[in-house]
Parts: C-alpha cells; sequence; structure tokens
C-alpha cells in the first residue's frame, strides 16, 4: 500500500512539474481573433473574407527559445526566425523572419513580425502577427 501511495505522489509531481514547465518556459500556444489587411480593391477584400474564414479561431504554437512558430501560422522558411527581444515584465516578446529578395521565387523580399505583449497581467497575452500582407491579431497562453 505504501509503495502505491508513493508511486502516485511520483506521478502526481511529475504532471504538475511536466504542465508548468510547458507554460513557464518552452511554448506559447495562441488562438487567431481577428485579421485585418490594408483595403486595396474588391479582389482583394473578398480574398480577405475567404482567409478570414479559413484562419480565425484556428491556433498556432511559438517555441520561444527559437521563434518558430508552427500551426496555422507560420515563419520559417529559407531564414530561421530570431528572438531579437525574449521579453519581460515591462517589454513584449518579440521575433522577427526576414525572407531577402534574392532567396524567394518571386520578385520581392518578406518580413514576418511577432509580438507578445507577455508582460500582460491577463491570462491570455495579446499578440500581433504581421505576415508581410496581413495583421493578425489574438491570445496566447
Amino acid at each position: 500500500m505504501k509503495n502505491r501511495r508513493l508511486v502516485l505522489t511520483v506521478i502526481a509531481a511529475l504532471c504538475v512539474h511536466s504542465e508548468a514547465g510547458h507554460a513557464a518556459g518552452g511554448q506559447l500556444r495562441c488562438t487567431i481573433a481577428r485579421i485585418e489587411q490594408s483595403p486595396t480593391d474588391q479582389a482583394a477584400t473578398n480574398i480577405l473574407l475567404e482567409y478570414r474564414k479559413s484562419y480565425i479561431g484556428k491556433q498556432f504554437t511559438v517555441e520561444k527559445a527559437t521563434g518558430v512558430m508552427t500551426g496555422a501560422l507560420t515563419n520559417t522558411s529559407v531564414n530561421a526566425p530570431q528572438v531579437i527581444d525574449s521579453g519581460s515584465k515591462s517589454n513584449p516578446y518579440k521575433v522577427i523572419t526576414i525572407l531577402y529578395r534574392y532567396q524567394g521565387v518571386g520578385e520581392g523580399s518578406m518580413i514576418y513580425i511577432l509580438v507578445v505583449d507577455e508582460f500582460s497581467k491577463a491570462a491570455e497575452k495579446p499578440f500581433t502577427f504581421y505576415d508581410g500582407y496581413r495583421v493578425h491579431f489574438g491570445t496566447c497562453r
């Protein structure tokens, strides 16, 4: 009976430790709430409306040490993302990824920027993500 109780205590402690580690250092899980784009013409507006249907409510994960985003939104291509600020009690977490003109398949370059207001006192931290065309807003945990 004592061994069984010890095993259950160890399992419970590992579960709590694992969940705390996930939230504290490793990853952010984010949900897209809103998407905006500079208005150009009706065709672009129609594309944005369809894009919103596909992405609002979807989730992505951010590996905090590397800045890599996976899931509904991504920020990796030829170049790895760069964490330019790991955040603090008064400063947001910031990641930038640049695809230079000579690296792309077209004629232009791309910039991806993620900012997470981790200093927010709320349980869900606001984020802003720019993908070169659109701005995505939502929250992360």
